[in-house]
């Protein structure tokens, strides 16, 4: 505790002169503007830039672009030119992008929004609103891959896609671009004179060089706050913006041992541009058969597993609805079965694995004043559980007769509604509601959330939080009523965000009712919790490094109801990037005292005490410009009171075999010792409970992902992923835990009286996914996939790893899909523009 004091001292102690430093880094590079130009003649986009456009209309502007990293504020190594043209129909980027050793130019290919390849790279963001919080952007690589994103003051997302025409062409003089992005992919203000915000981005990656036209400080806070201008366009018209999308698909699937069963779907994504702010999204009869395969775990704690959204209709312009935890788009189409009655002498035969999406809609945008509105709506069709009772009139296992259909889940509606209004200096406030009725008796859940930031004109203080209340509405079977539930959560949050010395304090409170889960994303409420948070960090090079930062946080957490001690740790990270462009991250935390934990128990009153503890932690990476690449790291984390001992690693090489042919393999080991955690209740004959059991188990998890590519060309491609998960959980001895979280001995055994061990788990999970994908079209792809998912689970965990893996290939729970999907962009700009021919 006297290192940490000691760490906050010195902080402290400088942060007067760091914070001039700060300030002159603001100021030191003005803000760049841009002419474009309306043309006669539009361009052939093949990034060969000798068209009438860019050599006789066209000025550019020619010069060093400045570095973001490794040398923050540096000129960039070589000189990049730029072209900005306009028509009635759509803005045109073009640039030469001068380079002394062209035959250097790295080009790996990818597939469509494949930034993560080493490549060269182009881009160009544009606020058309000019509120400097958010920027459509859009880029190239030197090998033609294409991709696009939507940047807001919280992140980047990458899920945004538009529809547009580039080239790319290396030549003498280094390499150029050309991009042609229709107005119907962007939204501006209807107006005479547009001034937008816009910003160039160019990658050298062979120097690991990022560099911008207009300075982006890797010192300040944010992104399209430090763009600059584009002047001159004049008299254009936000177009009538309305595509479809129709899908055709056809799947051939196998359940276990059972014979093919085909299908074939149908239906369309439609986009309207309801005016030049808004944008209505729907989704008739979607089909998400093709998406990626879930990282499904064995899940032994007291909280849910939280699992990507891989659906592109969840995934895509969602960045309003995505900025709380109150919107959790995988709720939407899950399955609860809290419905209907299963009778003490019936078994259930089968269940739901997802409640079937009838429709979605979306409606978003932002007005020119910065209002940003989102409009979100689901509906998702009942489910049924098949229960019967066992037929002992017949030898056959699983024969049942009485077989009966049960409601598990209503039609259910989702709702997601959001207001966003930018404020200046980068600053803005919001409200969120979300609200989910289920019909009958179903549960109906509502919250509201009101978040806020307020900068200062540099960017560099800030003031953030959040006011949030959940109400629920359930079924409660005693009263034959519908009862209320009325939670809230608050946040506060102030602190420094730029500069070289950064920090944050922090308060949080939840009541022990507030709930968000029927929508969102909540682990456990009933925090009232407060972090303080600082780091100092260099964006130069110095010594040996490019750029390094050290921070430490420190964390007290009561619960709110009753008013009791919970947690409390510090931690602080190392992180530095060398001059050889490898990567070492170092990490380390300790909990010093005995903390309570409120949830473990799985009981109202209980808690489980827990003795102190410390972690130690690294991650390696070398530089990932090499065909071979190797990633790895590890850690250990020990309770000694109990003798816990938690030990893992991970190794993660890649092999790039040519710019065409990659692949990468991701090992995970984690072995956790003398680990305590909960394992059952025991009941009374009358019902009441009697003991809660605590296990002493050792886990051990095994992780194998193997990821490999093969590229045709930008427009075509080979991905494969393999997955295997293997997780075994071996009980030593139980004891029961008092009310108050302490252990003490139980007569409950590890083996029953047959010898069979209770809880001991041996679980497996193997995901595979073969994808063939086409771009034969703008906006257009043919894909054909086979999915092959198999989950295993039993008692026995003293196997080995080939016994285990034989074991699982033969299971019958395994599920194969092969499908063919095609889907097909049709533009209204572009059929108008054909019948006008």
């Amino acid at each position: 505790m006297k290192q940490v004091r000691n760490f906050f001292l010195v902080l402290l102690v400088t942060l007067p002169p760091l914070l001039g430093t700060a300030q002159m880094s603001l100021n030191q590079h003005e803000r760049l503007t841009i002419q474009a130009v309306r043309i006669t003649e539009t361009p052939k986009v093949d990034g060969v830039l000798n068209d009438p456009a860019w050599r006789d209309e066209v000025s550019s502007q020619r010069t060093y672009f400045v570095q973001n990293s490794p040398d923050n504020g540096e000129p960039s190594a070589f000189e990049s030119e730029v072209y900005v043209a306009y028509t009635d129909r759509a803005i045109y980027i073009a640039a030469q992008l001068y380079d002394d050793n062209p035959d250097s130019i790295l080009t790996e290919l990818g597939l469509r929004d494949d930034g993560n390849r080493n490549a060269d790279m182009f881009g160009v963001g544009f606020d058309p609103y000019h509120k400097r919080q958010n920027a459509f952007v859009f880029w190239l690589t030197a090998a033609g891959v294409q991709g696009d994103s939507y940047s807001t003051t919280n992140n980047m997302d990458d899920n945004w896609n538009a529809v547009w025409k580039s080239g790319v062409k290396i030549n003498e003089e280094g390499w150029a671009i050309e991009m042609e992005i229709p107005y119907s992919q962007l939204r501006f203000p209807k107006q005479e004179i547009q001034t937008w915000g816009i910003n160039f981005y160019r990658s050298i990656r062979r120097y690991q060089e990022e560099s911008f036209w207009n300075f982006v400080d890797a010192n300040v806070d944010g992104l399209v706050n430090q763009y600059g201008d584009v002047a001159g366009i004049e008299n254009i018209e936000p177009p009538l913006r309305l595509s479809i999308t129709p899908y055709v698909s056809a799947y051939m699937n196998q359940q276990g041992q059972s014979g093919m069963q085909p299908s074939i779907n149908g239906g369309m994504d439609l986009k309207y541009g309801i005016n030049e702010s808004f944008t209505l999204d729907m989704s008739l009869i979607p089909d998400f058969g093709q998406v990626q395969s879930d990282n499904i775990v064995l899940n032994l704690s007291a909280f849910e597993v939280r699992l990507d959204e891989n659906r592109p209709f969840f995934t895509e312009g969602t960045e309003l609805f995505n900025r709380t935890n109150l919107f959790y788009s995988r709720r939407v189409g899950s399955t609860t079965q809290r419905l209907g009655e299963v009778y003490d002498d019936e078994e259930i035969i089968s269940r739901p694995s997802q409640a079937p999406l009838l429709n979605a809609t979306k409606v978003s945008g932002r007005t020119r004043g910065g209002l940003g509105v989102g409009v979100f709506n689901a509906v998702t069709n009942r489910t049924y559980l098949a229960v019967g009772k066992e037929n002992h009139t017949t030898s056959e296992e699983g024969d049942y007769k009485d077989v009966r259909q049960v409601l598990a889940d209503p039609i259910t509606n989702f709702n997601t509604l959001v207001f966003d209004q930018n404020l200046k200096n980068n600053s803005n406030i919001s409200l969120t509601n979300t609200n989910v009725w289920r019909e009958g008796r179903g549960r109906d859940a509502n919250a509201t959330r009101v978040d806020f930031t307020f900068n200062d004109k540099n960017n560099t203080w800030y003031t953030r939080g959040f006011g949030a209340y959940s109400y629920i509405l359930d079924y409660d079977s005693d009263s034959g009523k519908m009862v209320p539930d009325l939670g809230y959560a608050y946040n506060l949050n102030f602190g420094k965000q730029s500069g070289t010395f950064q920090f944050s304090v922090n308060h949080t409170r939840e009541t022990d009712n507030y709930n968000v889960n029927d929508m969102g994303f909540l682990f456990a409420p009933n925090e009232n919790s407060y972090n303080v948070w600082a780091m100092v960090q260099k964006s130069e090079p110095f010594s040996i490094f490019n750029n390094a930062n050290i921070n430490a946080n420190v964390n007290y957490t009561r619960t709110h109801l009753p008013d009791e001690f919970d947690n409390f740790n510090v931690n602080w990270n190392f992180n530095m990037g060398f001059k050889n462009f490898w990567y070492l991250w170092l990490g380390s935390g300790v909990n010093p005292v005995t903390n309570v934990d409120h949830f473990e128990a799985r009981t109202a009153g209980y808690v489980f005490r827990k003795p102190g503890s410390f972690r130690q932690n690294f991650w390696l990476s070398t530089d990932s410009r090499k065909a071979f690449r190797i990633g790895m790291g590890g850690g250990v984390w020990t309770r000694p009171e109990w003798k816990s001992l938690d030990n893992w690693f991970e190794f993660n090489p890649r092999f790039r075999f040519s710019d065409k042919f990659t692949l990468e393999h991701s090992f995970e080991f984690q072995r956790r010792r003398n680990e305590y955690g909960f394992a059952t209740k025991r009941f009374d004959d009358n019902g009441n409970l009697s003991e809660i059991i605590i296990g002493d188990r050792e886990v051990r998890n095994l992780t194998n992902t193997f990821a490999g590519s093969y590229t045709f060309n930008p427009f075509a491609g080979i991905t494969l992923r393999v997955r295997h998960y293997w997780s075994r959980v071996a009980y030593d001895r139980f004891w029961q835990v008092s009310e108050d979280g302490y252990l003490f001995d139980t007569d409950y055994t590890v083996r029953d009286a047959e010898g069979v061990p209770r809880h001991d788990e041996n679980f497996n999970f193997f995901s595979l996914d073969l994808v063939y994908s086409w771009q034969f079209a703008p906006g257009s792809f043919l894909s054909v996939v086979w999915k092959n998912n198999i989950n295993t689970s039993g008692r026995d965990t003293q196997v080995s790893y080939r016994e285990n893996w034989e074991t699982m290939l033969t299971s019958d729970n395994m599920l194969n899909s092969f499908s063919l999907r095609m889907i097909y962009f049709l533009d209204y700009q572009d059929a108008k523009s054909f019948f006008k021919r």
